[in-house]
């Protein structure tokens, strides 16, 4: 799977120097920028955080292929 543009909008919020926390639920494959409402089960991540596993995800999906 792609990530071109969730790692788009993560990598202009950390030039911008915008906070930001997220979750990713990798099973459903959807992000949520937390506001005020966030789900229990999912681990809340930084923007780099996120970039930084997304990246991971992406390693981990070509060594499987």
């Amino acid at each position: 799977m792609k990530y071109t543009n969730i790692k788009r909008i993560l990598k202009t919020q950390i030039d911008k120097g915008v906070p930001g926390l997220w979750t990713w639920d990798k099973n459903a494959q959807e992000f949520n920028h937390i506001y005020k409402v966030y789900d229990d089960q999912l681990k809340i991540y930084t923007n780099v955080q996120l970039l930084e596993e997304i990246n991971e995800e992406e390693r981990r999906q070509k060594e499987n292929s």
